[in-house]
């Protein structure tokens, strides 16, 4: 008898055991966040949801199918011999009507549809990366109360509270809570937001109420020196409560020319060194 690929299995086991502990765990979550959320945040719950459910949804997929390849796969017969085949069609056991076997080198014989099984598996996996990585970072969104958990500092006017490249960790906050020496993120209102980047963090300098309404003056540190708009209450994206030094630095390098030329160069060595892997 031919030894079954258990590891095949154990992986599908532990894909579907996720999934079904991720769905029973969200359900449990959707039942609770509504009632202690505010309304701002309470409204990216339907995206947060659609990622989970993508996540789980791949996990499942993932999951069945190598159980299916599990359960449901044979070893194939070519004249007296007896094939044993993995996920991916390489061969991994030859054995006679006898019973005797040999482990044969991967990638022998390869098995006609094992290229469409890998293209499709290797969709589904980076499919499920992605929908996990923007499902953390909106659960990361939903658990601070804001929409731009993470802003990259690009400019030195911060210097040395923020600097370039430092990740600023961003946190909802109610504009009546915002004093003077806070540091906060936010849109520039017009005509400033079509001159000038945005969101911009600064720190507040001064805190306007008139006829119930709130806004804000804000100051750079370097050059130390106070910006020329008004912040209003409703342009305010939060308050900046911690910082991740220089990590951004590789988002901004990104974003140059080189930066992105250099991820063009990988990108296209990686495509070439699949082709000629895959060829032989």
């Amino acid at each position: 008898m031919l030894d079954r690929d258990y590891g095949s299995a154990v992986f599908g086991a532990v894909c579907v055991s996720l999934a079904v502990g991720f769905l029973l765990y969200w359900i449990m979550l959707i039942n609770v966040l509504p009632r202690s959320l505010n309304p701002a945040a309470s409204s990216m719950l339907p995206i947060i949801s659609a990622a989970v459910g993508s996540s789980i949804g791949g996990l499942l997929i993932i999951g069945v199918w190598s159980l299916r390849d599990y359960f449901i796969s044979k070893p194939l017969e070519v004249s007296s011999i007896k094939l044993r085949r993995d996920r991916s069609g390489r061969v991994l056991h030859i054995s006679s009507f006898g019973g005797r076997g040999a482990v044969v080198r991967r990638g022998v014989i390869p098995h006609p549809r094992a290229s469409g099984r890998r293209r499709l598996l290797g969709a589904l996996e980076i499919g499920l990366t992605v929908a996990i990585v923007l499902g953390a970072y909106l659960l990361v969104a939903l658990y601070l109360g804001v929409s731009t958990p993470l802003l990259v500092v690009s400019s030195p006017s911060m210097v040395p509270a923020l600097n370039v490249g430092d990740i600023a960790i961003i946190v909802g906050a109610d504009p009546s809570s915002i004093r003077v020496g806070d540091i906060i993120a936010f849109n520039l209102p017009e005509p400033y937001s079509s001159i000038m980047p945005s969101p911009v963090i600064h720190k507040v300098s001064k805190v306007i109420r008139e006829n119930g309404a709130v806004s804000f003056r804000t100051a750079r540190e370097n050059p130390p020196g106070v910006d020329p708009w008004t912040i209003p209450a409703e342009y305010v994206i939060g308050r900046c409560v911690a910082k991740i030094p220089y990590v951004g630095l590789i988002a901004l390098f990104i974003k140059t020319p080189m930066g992105i030329a250099l991820l063009a160069s990988i990108l296209i060595a990686w495509i070439l060194y699949s082709r000629i892997k895959g060829g032989r």
